[in-house]
């Protein structure tokens, strides 16, 4: 599985139930009981990693080089948009 498949995983299943809220870091409304596991993510590969160090946060599994911590965080936004969208197809 890609890491961006599994972040497409994590994220889907983060966003299905629960209330809905907006979180101002990525703009778009997120699940309340799951923001702070998507901001810990996100914020992950800012704070921690060192240039092109490898990194594995052992709460989601996920290793990635720290140089692309940035894009990380983006498809941590793109995703959670796309679940957003989904959920309220799904749930219209």
């Amino acid at each position: 599985m890609s890491l961006e498949d599994s972040m497409a995983t994590l994220i889907w299943h983060l966003c299905i139930g629960g209330e809905q809220i907006e979180d101002s870091r990525f703009d778009i409304s997120v699940l309340a009981e799951n923001r702070s596991k998507i901001a810990d993510l996100a914020s992950l590969y800012w704070q921690r990693a060192d240039r092109r160090e490898q990194i594995e946060d052992s709460r989601f599994g996920i290793s990635v080089l720290a140089e692309s911590r940035s894009k990380i965080a983006d498809l941590a936004s793109l995703y959670l948009q796309r679940a957003n969208r989904r959920r309220r197809i799904l749930t219209s």
